[in-house]
């Protein structure tokens, strides 16, 4: 389209019936068009307008039809299928339905699962299909096309399959065992391998001794007991084919030898070392008819080899252990046959054992635990009997007893143990015995334990001993008693008992014979005590005919104390801790409290006295917004009062409805009836103005963090006006506890329509500016925005992911924020100022040419909600007065034009964005993003005093466009003076920091470990390779040359070792070197002392840590050689050994690095 005033605008229309009186518009504002799918045939046409002089659409020659053929399908075939015997041919495969739709010519291919159906059948051309004679299982499909909508085959619905069964094949046994003849007893069986074809099943029978063929599963064991042979075949089967034939196996049994019995005399299997044996042989069966008799003997030295035997032979069993006979029958087809053998244990003599007794004393006291250990006996059956009796008024019969089983002497007169070593073929030995005689003993009680109070003495009245000659009370206390030698005498406390946990006091009784006995009880004494107690209110103002829970808090009550609660003197309420009353005005409160615990001098005791405000129920009407409308009805009423509440609306204003100070709806007429419920009650009639500005003061970043306003030394504020004249009053911008959201300001009662100059600045307690919050808090730049700004000034679209800025022409907002020296045009200049400033340079604050330090931005959004971020802020603020450090602050602020007031509510929020901050990464009160780690590598060697060049190293290969570092330095150890490598930096002597910056839009390649920048310093302390004499602070920022923040980079510097001071250089020195170096498993340090001393060679990892000492002793003069070994490391790395040489002359610390590899 052409002509008009030349803005042309497309539109699209389709049509199913090509009249397009059924039109339907597509969106699409493009000269030409290009439809998605189609189903049915569509035709299209284009219609053109421009803004002015055709501004309706109007058709453009021409109509595009779109003709859709039907949908091609492929058919059907059958599905059934059939099963058929080797190679044999199958049946027609059948066509359920035929392929339809495209173009109507169509073509048919058939292909098999032979090749996963990707070739087609040669001359299988029609809709149904015969294969030929099939040898295995074969799966068909049809495939059909057209000339034209569909070229390429599509399967058919439908797959038939021919299942073929396989060449049958006879199968094999397997014989177990595999041999022509077995021994009668013998198990056989055969294992069937599975012929091949028919219907997968073999046919297997056997047959024993010639008679019927049964069924025979593979591998089950045939019996040949009672038989002469035994026979298994098998063939293949099936149902449609022909058997095969069979496969035989067979085998021939002939009878089993049987071993004779033997007779042994004795019969009995032990029989004692003195006495003989001897066995008769009863003839086997079976086998060649021939015996084998043998016999041995074994002895605790040997035993011997099968001998011969003679029937009835005796055999002599002296120094024996064990005599065998046995017998077995022999074969010439079978195996021989088991043998069948009897046996003798040999009993030795049995000799007794002794007894150990515990305590080993023939008297001893009543209550004394006995026991007894045995040193055992010999020969006999291998048992020892143990047992013990006791004794009251006579022995009790024996019982079993275990060694080292303590034994219980009360009621006891005397206790006897035995040993007796056993034996089952030989006579028993005589017993062995040990017997205690055992006194009488007393029963002593000092009584139970006691607690007293601190200020009392004790009479031990509970005391009690049977028939005792003598008494003596003792104690573990400093106390004493008054007659101790008396069963029941009086205690005295002493002074370390009454501040102790209590003390034992103990009872000895002594009969004078020869035992003496004891009991003890625990003494102890509580405190005296002073029982407290005080109450309190749930309240101290209640309206009229309220409840109130007084609470008593009790020191020392006891368990079960009593309290006495008293209104005005008067007893009320029950024996309890809490207490509820409806009180009238001047009552007075108190309880008493009678404590249940011991050693309390004083109680009852009284607490303090309560008296709670009684007040009469108030109503509070307010309006809201106070200036918004007036209301009636505020005053004081008893509950239940019927108040007439009114609200009348100011000009601009609407009232909407009455509602309770937390917003809970009340009413929705401005006059209606309350009822007084409660003591204190507060409504609120809202109003709404009929059209209204309402925001928040925010930061652009990716939060939108929120202003604080007010803050410590001012507060921000917002004002209309109306051309020259103000239309409002100045708003404070802060909290509102109608919206619950900070930073906010709202004007209501607007003119819609209208358009209004929005003004903001910033107050001060002083009116100074440069106590202003953003002359204070600029922030947030780094040489990250530098080199945007750079970007910026060629116009480079690098700059097109921060969509605040978007791509060339830049947006206006962002153009005054890049215009840092507020020149109108962008320039490196920009650049070179914001790596001045971000480096604190002398003179770089404020900026220069009256540049704020912050840029004022404003944007429209539909709700309170609603972000702005990323887009940019729509609408500038343009800035009034001199930035300078004289100016009052009032007189410095920023105004922006609000056109057009909508009915109802505006939402509008303003925006602060510190100048240079292009990336919008400032995060006003958030801490700062964490500084990577300086690591630590290498060593620089100086005296004290000396000039260093600290070289700063990147630790890995990049293109940098942008680097901003920070650093704080340990002052006590270098005097930084100058920065090589990077031109912009500032060394701040008196916070210890240094500061650098540097931005170049051709960046700059760095491989792993080329230097920054070198630090030039002077050493001020003395150092031993292990101290941090600066560590990275924020900002610390790498950025890569496509303006991308690089992630995970560190820095690298070397660590610094003074020489020593105090002995004469060249004195002292110890040569040392270490091989091989670096190491895998193991490496060689060697050094030289010039002169004997105490050594200390010590490995350190790069942190300054000990990982391991190597040496640490006095060594002589000369060459030392010392291994290390990787397991005395902490796995690969860099490591640094110390050699210290401390002596009479001095001492001497020299180091060197050695490398641990993988």
């Amino acid at each position: 389209a052409s002509g008009g005033d030349g803005n042309i605008s497309y539109s699209w229309q389709s049509s199913a019936n090509g009249t397009f009186s059924d039109a339907i518009d597509i969106e699409s504002n493009t000269a030409s068009y290009n439809p998605g799918l189609l189903t049915t045939t569509t035709s299209y046409r284009r219609l053109a307008k421009d803004a002015s002089c055709n501004t309706t659409l109007t058709p453009s020659s021409g109509t595009w039809t779109v003709t859709v053929r039907p949908q091609f399908t492929a058919g059907a075939i059958s599905t059934t299928g059939e099963t058929i015997c080797y190679y044999s041919t199958p049946s027609e495969i059948g066509s359920e339905a035929i392929a339809s739709g495209g173009d109507g010519s169509i073509r048919y291919s058939w292909r098999s699962s032979d090749d996963s159906y990707t070739t087609a059948i040669i001359g299988a051309e029609a809709a149904t299909y015969s294969p030929g004679n099939l040898t295995h299982t074969t799966s068909f499909r049809r495939y059909a096309k057209d000339a034209s909508c569909n070229t390429a085959p599509v399967q058919s619905i439908g797959t038939w399959t021919v299942f073929v069964y396989d060449l049958m094949i006879t199968g094999s046994l397997e014989k177990h065992p595999d041999v022509m003849a077995v021994c009668e007893g013998t198990e056989v069986s055969a294992t069937l391998i599975s012929g091949q074809g028919g219907n997968s099943e073999d046919q297997t029978e056997y047959r024993t001794n010639g008679g019927d063929w049964q069924t025979y599963i593979s591998g089950t064991s045939i019996p040949t007991t009672g038989k002469t042979s035994v026979e298994i075949r098998t063939r293949r089967i099936s149902q449609f084919c022909l058997s095969t034939p069979y496969y035989t196996v067979m085998w021939t049994v002939e009878p089993a030898p049987i071993a004779g019995t033997l007779n042994p005399q004795p019969s009995q299997e032990v029989v004692c070392e003195t006495a003989t044996v001897a066995a008769d042989l009863v003839p086997g069966t079976g086998g060649n008819g021939l015996d084998a008799l043998q016999y041995r003997t074994i002895s605790p030295v040997a035993t011997t080899t099968w001998l011969t035997y003679q029937s009835g032979t005796a055999i002599n069993l002296d120094r024996l252990t064990a005599v065998e006979i046995r017998t077995q029958r022999m074969s010439n087809t079978c195996d021989p046959s088991a043998y069948n053998t009897v046996s003798w244990q040999v009993e030795p003599l049995a000799m007794n054992g002794s007894i150990l007794p515990a305590p080993n004393q023939p008297i001893v006291c009543e209550g004394t635990a006995l026991s007894a250990q045995f040193v055992a006996g010999s020969g006999g059956n291998g048992t020892e009997l143990f047992t013990y009796r006791t004794k009251t008024n006579d022995w009790s019969e024996y019982m079993s007893y275990q060694a080292g089983q303590v034994i219980s002497t009360h009621g006891l007169t005397a206790v006897e143990v035995v040993t007796h070593r056993l034996a089952s073929a030989c006579q028993l030995p005589e017993l062995v015995t040990y017997t205690w005689m055992v006194e009488n003993a007393l029963e002593v009680t000092a009584g139970p334990d006691v607690t007293i109070c601190a200020n009392s003495t004790f009479a031990l009245a509970a005391s009690n001993v049977s028939e005792a000659a003598a008494y003596l009370w003792n104690t573990t206390g400093d106390g004493y008693f008054d007659e101790p030698t008396m069963l029941h005498p009086v205690y005295y406390p002493g002074v370390n008992d009454l501040s102790g946990n209590g003390v034992m006091l103990t009872l000895t009784a002594s009969s004078g014979i020869y035992c003496n006995y004891s009991d003890q009880m625990m003494l102890t004494f509580n405190p005296m005590v002073t029982a407290i107690v005080e109450i309190s209110a749930n309240t101290n103002n209640v309206c009229a005919g309220s409840p109130v829970t007084y609470t008593a808090i009790a020191t020392n009550p006891g368990s079960t104390p009593t309290y006495t609660w008293k209104v005005n003197g008067l007893i009320s309420g029950t024996n309890a801790t809490n207490f509820t009353y409806v009180p009238q005005a001047g009552d007075q409160v108190w309880v008493e409290l009678a404590s249940s615990m011991p050693c309390v001098p004083e109680s009852p005791v009284i607490s303090n006295s309560v008296t709670v405000e009684v007040t009469m129920p108030q109503l509070a009407t307010l309006a809201s917004p106070a200036n918004a409308g007036t209301v009636t009805g505020s005053g004081s009423y008893t509950i239940g009062t019927v108040v007439t509440l009114s609200a009348t609306a100011t000009a601009g204003w609407e009232f909407l409805n009455w509602t309770t100070q937390t917003g809970i709806p009340v009413s929705s007429l401005s006059a209606f009836d309350y009822t007084v419920t409660q003591c204190q009650t507060a409504l609120r009639a809202n109003f709404v103005s009929i059209a209204s500005i309402a925001g928040q003061l925010k930061f652009f970043n990716e939060d939108e963090t929120v202003v604080q306003s007010p803050y410590v030394n001012g507060v921000f504020y917002v004002q209309l006006y109306d051309g020259s004249e103000p239309a409002s009053v100045p708003q404070m911008v802060s909290y509102s506890q109608q919206t619950n959201l900070d930073g906010y300001f709202e004007f209501n009662a607007l003119v819609p329509g209208k358009d209004y100059t929005m003004r903001v600045w910033e107050s001060t307690i002083s009116n100074a500016i440069t106590n202003t919050w953003t002359w204070n808090n600029w922030g947030g730049v780094t040489a990250f925005d530098a080199l945007i700004i750079n970007f910026m000034s060629i116009n480079s679209n690098v700059v097109a992911p921060f969509p605040w800025i978007g791509p060339a022409p830049y947006t206006a907002t962002f153009g005054k924020v890049a215009d840092v020296n507020n020149s109108a045009t962008l320039t490196s200049l920009d650049a070179l100022v914001v790596n001045y400033r971000v480096v604190e340079y002398a003179g770089a604050s404020p900026y220069p040419d009256n540049r704020h330090n912050f840029i004022f931005a404003g944007h429209h959004i539909s709700s309170l909600s609603q972000a702005c971020y990323p887009q940019e802020p729509e609408v500038a603020f343009v800035m009034s007065g001199t930035y300078n450090a004289a100016t009052p602050a009032d007189e410095v602020y920023h105004e922006a034009q609000f056109e057009n007031v909508q009915l109802g509510a505006n939402y509008f929020n303003i925006f602060l964005i510190p100048a240079g901050d292009l990336n919008s990464s400032f995060q006003p009160y958030s801490s700062s993003k964490s500084a990577p780690v300086l690591t630590y590598q290498g060593e620089l060697v100086a005296k004290a005093g000396e000039m260093v060049d600290i070289p700063f190293q990147i630790d890995q290969d990049m293109d940098l466009g942008a680097v901003t570092v920070g650093l704080n330095y340990d002052p006590m150890l270098i005097e930084p003076l100058a920065i090589e490598g990077i031109e912009i930096y500032t060394i701040d002597q008196a916070n210890a920091t240094i500061k650098l910056a540097w931005s170049n839009v051709e960046g700059k390649s760095y491989q792993q470990g080329d230097g920054l920048f070198i630090l030039k310093a002077r050493v001020v302390g003395q150092m031993n390779g292990t101290e941090r004499f600066a560590e990275l602070e924020s900002p610390t920022e790498f950025v890569n040359a496509q303006a991308q923040e690089a992630e995970n980079v560190q820095l690298m510097t070397k660590s610094i070792t003074t020489s020593i001071t105090g002995i004469a250089e060249g004195t002292l020195v110890v040569t040392h070197q270490c091989q091989p170096n670096p190491f895998v498993q193991s490496a060689f340090i060697q050094y030289t002392l010039p002169i004997e001393g105490k050594v200390i060679l010590e490995i350190y990892n790069q942190f300054g840590q000990v990982v391991y000492t190597l040496v640490d002793e006095h060594q002589i003069a000369g060459l030392h050689r010392k291994q290390l070994f990787d397991a005395d490391l902490n796995g690969a790395g860099m490591y640094i050994y110390r050699i210290r040489l401390e002596s009479t002359s001095g001492i001497s610390d020299v180091r060197g690095n050695i490398i641990m590899t993988r």
